[in-house]
């Protein structure tokens, strides 16, 4: 067995046990958790047809693309069990594990740097919970990876036109509109690394603004009626209404206790992981250091910087509805 092809199973074995390990840990009392206030809706909304879940979703808060793929997977399943319900999280949870395993591989070219990657946010206790959560944030995780994928895609092959960039910025903004801040974050990794690719970003966030276009309506209508539930007449005309945090230091260490599920070994051990990157990489690697910092850090320091001007930090709240004993909604 040559070196080469040694390389490639090691992967692949590694690859495939992070998957199972995944997976195990996602549904693990999938079920024995009670739904709340969000999850229930959802489940209401999915029960409608495609005609009837766009039109409830445009009067919701949130984009449609998450409770018709819910919807689908109702009629898929065929039925009301808690946990069958879930795994419409499950499975996008497990698929962005599946990615960013790959995406590390591809970036880094070293398995124990994309081991740590995957394992770190398999093991991620809030990651764990929208694993398990009828709700689309599983589902944007995957699509934010994919997007990443996409765009260094482009990178690499000088693609005029990146379809599947655009495809994959599409489907996050029908999923949930603060994917803008990845893709806020995509362009100033470009900026920084790759500045002859800046048109083409641009061209194709156009191309997402183009297929975008048609909830353009159901988002202002959204926004107005948001802004009237706030109660706040002089509330600006962009932004979250309704439980928004300021940005101050003790909103940014609730944000970073919650992120790190109360443990703050877990974010000593992130940014050891993050050093010992910095150590091992080569020059060539440096670009795709920057994306990481890009995607982690300055998403973040980009959301929480227009929230000083424009209210969009809104922290999950739950409140557990009672749940059947026959683990049905």
């Amino acid at each position: 067995m040559t070196t080469k092809l040694y390389q490639r199973s090691l992967c692949l074995i590694v690859g495939i046990f992070i998957c199972l390990f995944a997976w195990g840990v996602f549904l693990s009392n999938l079920d024995t958790r009670s739904i709340y206030q969000d999850e229930r809706y959802s489940w209401e909304v999915a029960q409608q047809d495609a005609l009837g879940v766009t039109r409830e979703t445009a009067t919701d808060v949130h984009p449609p693309l998450y409770y018709l793929w819910l919807s689908a997977w109702m009629r898929f399943s065929g039925g009301q069990q808690l946990f069958v319900l879930r795994l419409s999280a499950t499975i996008p949870a497990l698929l962005a594990i599946a990615l960013l395993y790959r995406l590390a591989l591809r970036w880094f070219d070293k398995v124990w740097v994309a081991t740590s990657a995957t394992i770190f946010l398999t093991t991620s206790g809030l990651f764990i919970n929208y694993a398990r959560d009828l709700r689309m944030y599983s589902l944007i995780a995957c699509l934010s990876i994919l997007s990443w994928w996409f765009l260094e895609d482009a990178i690499r092959h000088r693609r005029r036109i990146p379809l599947g960039y655009i495809a994959t910025v599409a489907l996050m903004a029908f999923t949930y509109y603060y994917a803008a801040f990845v893709v806020l974050a995509q362009g100033a990794y470009l900026l920084l690394f790759h500045r002859q690719t800046v048109t083409r970003w641009f061209r194709s966030l156009l191309a997402v603004g183009f297929a975008f276009s048609v909830w353009i309506p159901s988002f202002i209508n959204q926004l107005g009626i948001a802004r009237s539930q706030s109660g706040d007449q002089n509330a600006p005309l962009l932004g979250k209404f309704l439980g928004t945090r300021h940005t101050d230091l003790e909103a940014l260490s609730e944000l970073f206790q919650t992120y790190s599920a109360h443990q703050i070994s877990w974010l000593a051990l992130l940014l050891l992981l993050t050093a010992a990157t910095f150590t091992e990489s080569a020059a060539p690697h440096r670009a795709r250091l920057g994306a990481a910092l890009s995607w982690l850090v300055l998403a973040l320091l980009i959301f929480f910087g227009i929230n000083l001007i424009i209210p969009v930090y809104g922290p999950v709240s739950y409140t557990h509805l009672t749940l059947p004993t026959n683990r049905e909604v």
